[in-house]
């Protein structure tokens, strides 16, 4: 049993691995995707409920939707129908099988259909490109179609719908100070909502560009799991990860900067692993450790 309590150190390996993926998708620098990694990683709620803080299914609920966050960004940027129809079983699929280790899988598949509902408003409306606004939604049927398939299968029609807040565990209701503390600090949260500010603002300033489509998908995620976040305090560890892609964004803008941007990204990554250091030392303690392999 006490292998159980290593596992969370694999899991977030697959995670870093992941979250780098979903990085190289969106094109941000090796240094920002680092930076980013860290923060996620190094965040006091995720080194709680997971690495060597106990665990149960918390490093599922980052890794899986971290895989469906970027084939969302994959699927729902302008494509040939027969990547659509790709990503959209991969979609399901990887929701499915995120319903085998969790019943958060209710909650991506909605936020998945928003994502693809928004983006296919964008489209039509905004712009005016009916085919690929088709496209979105046919992505939406063939993910539905797909994921409420093999769910039905694997779980039967009565258990098909999971009742996400009976099925989370610490749910009172918090501040936007204590999710600051929870996911990282005020440096993280600024830099986090000013790479958000940021995307926002280069989304408006051209919104015919690709990567507005991958503004609306951040946004709707950043919107839902911080707004969960105040009715139930466990949900920050989802709020972490568009936290962190957030952070990631800000960093490579200002990497970019050839006076002052590697000497910001060394002093940050300083700060990280300095902030890091007490919460590291407070779970690795050897009773908390024990205590951790026994309850595993």
């Amino acid at each position: 049993m006490s292998a159980a309590a290593y596992t969370p150190l694999f899991s977030y390996l697959l995670i870093s691995v992941a979250f780098l993926w979903v990085c190289r998708v969106l094109q941000f620098s090796v240094i920002a995707s680092f930076i980013g990694a860290l923060f996620l990683i190094m965040a006091p709620i995720n080194l709680k409920h997971g690495s060597l803080g106990w665990f149960r299914t918390d490093p599922y609920n980052i890794l899986f939707p971290l895989l469906l966050l970027g084939t969302l960004f994959l699927a729902l940027r302008p494509a040939s129908k027969k990547d659509g129809y790709l990503w959209a079983v991969i979609f399901g699929l990887t929701l499915s099988v995120y319903a085998l280790f969790c019943q958060g899988w209710g909650l991506l598949f909605l936020m998945g259909a928003a994502c693809a509902l928004g983006v296919a408003a964008y489209n039509f409306f905004i712009k005016k490109d009916p085919l690929h606004a088709r496209q979105n939604l046919l992505f939406l049927t063939i993910f539905t179609g797909t994921a409420l398939l093999v769910v039905s299968v694997c779980f039967s029609f009565q258990n098909l719908w999971p009742n996400l807040f009976m099925a989370v565990g610490e749910l009172k209701k918090t501040s936007f100070s204590s999710i600051a503390t929870s996911a990282g600090g005020p440096v993280f949260m600024l830099l986090a909502f000013g790479g958000w500010i940021y995307s926002l603002r280069m989304a408006l300033q051209n919104f015919r560009q690709a990567r507005t489509i991958d503004t609306i998908i951040l946004s709707i995620f950043l919107v839902v799991t911080m707004t969960l976040s105040l009715n139930g305090e466990r949900f920050v560890l989802l709020t972490t990860i568009p936290l962190s892609i957030l952070a990631a964004a800000a960093s490579h803008r200002f990497i970019s900067l050839r006076s002052v941007g590697l000497p910001l990204a060394g002093l940050l990554i300083a700060l990280i692993l300095f902030n890091a250091n007490r919460d590291i030392r407070t779970i690795l303690t050897p009773e908390l450790f024990f205590d951790n392999m026994g309850r595993n």
